[in-house]
C-alpha cells in the first residue's frame, strides 16, 4: 500500500488552527483523531452499537483521549484503562468517564467465566 505525503480534500473539509495552536499541536491531534475515527468506524462496521455494552479504551492521552471524546459523544458508556495511578484522577470540570488500573484487572479469571459459559 502506498501512502502519500500530500492528500488534497475539498475546501469545505478544512479547518482553520486557533492561532494559539502550533502546527505541531495540530498535526498531532489530527493524527490522533484521524486514528480515532478510523477504528470507531470499524466497530461500527463490526456491529458495535451505543446500546451494546460498556467499550475499553487504553490510555487517556493521544488517541485514546480523543477515542474516549468520540465514543461518549456518540452515546457509548465508555472506560479507560490506564497503568498510571496519576491518570485516575480527573481534574475539575472534566467528564468522568469510567477509569479503571490495568493491574486490577484480572484477564484470565475473565477468560475462563467466558470459556466455561459463566460470563458476566
Amino acid at each position: 500500500m502506498a501512502v502519500r505525503g500530500a492528500r488534497r480534500v475539498t475546501g469545505g473539509l478544512g479547518r482553520a488552527a486557533p492561532e494559539s495552536m502550533t502546527a505541531f499541536d495540530a498535526m498531532t491531534l489530527g493524527t490522533a483523531g484521524f486514528t480515532a475515527a478510523l477504528a470507531i468506524h470499524q466497530m461500527g462496521h463490526n456491529g458495535l452499537k451505543p446500546d451494546g455494552g460498556r467499550v475499553a479504551v487504553k490510555g487517556r492521552r493521544g488517541v485514546g483521549s480523543v477515542a474516549i471524546e468520540i465514543l461518549a459523544k456518540l452515546g457509548y458508556d465508555v472506560v479507560a484503562i490506564t497503568g498510571k495511578e496519576k491518570e485516575r484522577r480527573v481534574p475539575e470540570g472534566h467528564r468522568r468517564e469510567g477509569v479503571l488500573l490495568r493491574q486490577s484487572l484480572d484477564f484470565r479469571a475473565t477468560a475462563a467465566r467466558q470459556a466455561t459459559g459463566r460470563a458476566r
